[in-house]
């Protein structure tokens, strides 16, 4: 990277898994050395043998001990070889804090302590031996929402604690619900990697696709009022002109756009099916839908969220575009445990935008418990199966999951779960909400990797999980 006096910089990356400029471990080596400079081409060799078998590479790091701004890092092939040209000197040989995947699951490959050694002409670093370490299970025969006290406090507190230690997850804002009301709200860790700014609970993030249920809503309060109908085609609203050469694209209504049946694609202006078809997660139907329904208005989408539903519900910490306030009080996402950088939005997108943390977000999740602000009947629309996910999205392969008006619902052991995750890459979240028993949960994590914490929610808090 090239800063300037103006504070701009230009950049270039390349090397093994190069993505944007997301992790400055992937911008290639560039070694800047006094001419003359003695260059060592060195090869080394890692014993595998007591790794998982599944692990194939391991990354190998090289640190200058008279220059540690100086470190080159390469690969080691299957069979745990390694060689990277290096100037001569003193380094420290050292595994970097990574995890690994292996089938399902995840490993820590790391050393017990890093090895010194001298790199000359003619010579090779001793092999060394990594470490593997697997990741924190959990083992709840009841969740432990049912019978909450202190002492589940700090059990709960630990094992966050150990996912976010293990995982690397640098920050997580969470809430549990019981009995309609907050019964436990705490912030874990850092807003950003690298300023070790804690997370407060004024610290917002990323809601990514748990927008979409918050636009549903005003959606279907809009239907009620008959200023929206669900099964009119919305080219009749407003027309899609990139979809003009699909002409089947006109039979999308806006209840194919909520439950996943608008035959778009994620993201992509192209038809894939036929509108009602099948199911097909889709944000770009639901972009779709919210310029149908400022078109109809006229007015901004933020306008009508704050009438349809922020207000309404009277909710705080709730944003949906860039903003001096939000950039103040905004968690930093992170890919590999190093903030990405990526911008907030500056147009309010109802597919991924929202940002807010979970004590706030808590108000809207107990809203649906309670069926405040829309009629009973809908409601029950709102909160019904109406097309099944693919089988690869279930958690209980017992139990139907699918999509109901812009929500998701599972059926469990213990009636539905209803609620949705988010995922924009760099911050992953849930929530989701037990109407027979009154119960549930929002978090929110800054991190990638968010999802290996909250995949094991609904176990450890209310549904509870086999013992040996």
């Amino acid at each position: 990277m090239d800063k300037d006096q103006d504070n701009s910089y230009s950049w270039v990356a390349w090397g093994k898994h190069t993505q944007k400029m997301r992790n400055p471990n992937n911008c290639g080596d560039l070694v800047l050395v006094e001419p003359g400079t003695e260059i060592v081409s060195i090869t080394g060799k890692l014993d595998m043998s007591n790794l998982n078998s599944k692990i194939t590479s391991i990354p190998v790091r090289l640190s200058n001990l008279d220059h540690p701004n100086l470190w080159l890092q390469t690969f080691s092939d299957s069979l745990g070889n390694y060689d990277l040209s290096i100037p001569s000197g003193q380094y420290l040989i050292d595994i970097p804090a990574q995890l690994t995947r292996a089938d399902k699951d995840y490993y820590r490959i790391g050393l017990d302590e890093p090895q010194r050694f001298n790199a000359k002409p003619g010579t090779s670093p001793a092999i060394v031996t990594p470490i593997q370490t697997a990741g924190p299970t959990l083992n709840f025969k009841v969740g432990i929402l049912h019978d909450f006290d202190q002492e589940k406090v700090l059990m709960l507190d630990q094992i966050i604690e150990e996912y976010q230690e293990f995982y690397g997850i640098p920050g997580v804002s969470l809430a549990l619900i019981k009995d309609g009301a907050v019964v436990y709200h705490n912030t874990y860790g850092v807003k950003n990697m690298v300023t070790k700014e804690p997370v407060i609970e004024e610290t917002m993030f990323e809601a990514a696709s748990i927008t979409k249920p918050v636009f549903a809503f005003a959606v279907l309060r809009l239907a009620e009022r008959d200023i929206i109908d669900l099964d009119r085609p919305l080219h009749e609203y407003l027309v899609f002109e990139s979809l003009e050469p699909y002409p089947e694209y006109k039979k999308m209504t806006a209840r194919h756009v909520l439950t996943h049946r608008s035959g778009l694609p994620n993201w992509g202006e192209e038809l894939e099916n036929t509108p009602g078809t099948k199911f097909g997660y889709s944000g770009e139907g639901f972009e779709y839908l919210k310029r149908v329904v400022v078109h109809i208005m006229e007015e901004d989408i933020e306008q009508i969220l704050d009438k349809e539903v922020i207000d309404l519900l009277d909710l705080m910490h709730m944003a949906f575009s860039d903003s001096e306030q939000l950039q103040k009080v905004v968690a930093t996402g992170h890919i590999g445990n190093q903030p990405s950088g990526w911008p907030i939005p500056e147009h309010a997108g109802m597919a991924s935008t929202l940002h807010t943390e979970a004590k706030a977000f808590s108000k809207f999740a107990i809203a649906i418990l309670e069926h405040k602000g829309l009629q009973s009947e809908t409601y029950k629309e709102f909160t019904t199966i109406h097309t099944e996910s693919s089988k690869e999205w279930w958690k209980n392969e017992d139990h139907r999951e699918g999509a109901g008006l812009g929500i998701f619902i599972r059926e469990t052991d213990y009636g539905k779960a209803i609620g949705h995750s988010g995922s924009n890459g760099d911050f992953k979240c849930i929530f989701e909400v037990y109407e027979e028993l009154d119960m549930g949960y929002v978090i929110f994590t800054n991190s990638d990797m968010g999802d290996e914490l909250f995949q094991e929610l609904p176990d450890l808090l209310v549904e509870g999980q086999a013992t040996d």
